[in-house]
């Protein structure tokens, strides 16, 4: 499998981060045709084709931007500079499910999220001193932290389960 990867990679399709996007949609209408169309599975209760487009098809959609978004940056900043800055996902995670209420807001959670903000924005004034900086990898480095952030808010509110009740399997 791995020579195959690569045999795909540096010979067929160079683009990594293209690549796992259209393996992520691939799979998504996969499982979908597997459960609603072969019926391998027995239907999940709960699990209608309007739930699992409106609630499971937008996971795999911000997955997919979190994998985009987190790998194209590798092409245009140092390695460093980008997992200094990934850790920016937890603040927006919290940010997120406060606003949807899903967290309780404090002052302490609120200083951490302050402190995390300013050592991302001093470590971006210093990789643009060093000249390395570029804004087109440091938006999709932001654009995969925030769909990380959403995806994962959405996990837990699927897994909770809200207004839908929904017991998943592993398909």
């Amino acid at each position: 499998l791995v020579y195959l990867n690569n045999y795909i990679l540096n010979e067929l399709f160079p683009y990594s981060a293209t690549l796992s996007t259209c393996q992520m949609a691939f799979c998504s209408f996969a499982s979908a045709f597997c459960v609603f169309v072969l019926r391998l599975r027995p239907r999940t209760p709960g699990m209608t084709p309007r739930v699992y487009l409106t609630r499971v098809t937008p996971l795999g959609i911000l997955f997919a931007f979190y994998l985009y978004g987190t790998a194209t940056p590798y092409e245009t900043l140092s390695v460093s500079f980008i997992q200094l800055v990934k850790p920016i996902t937890g603040p927006l995670t919290f940010v997120l499910l406060v606003a949807l209420g899903m967290e309780q807001y404090s002052p302490l959670k609120l200083g951490v999220l302050f402190v995390i903000f300013g050592a991302v924005s001093i470590e971006g004034l210093g990789e643009a001193e060093l000249g390395a900086f570029n804004t087109t990898g440091f938006s999709w480095l932001i654009v995969g932290c925030a769909s990380s952030a959403a995806y994962l808010v959405l996990s837990q509110r699927l897994m909770q389960g809200g207004d839908v009740n929904i017991k998943l399997n592993p398909i």
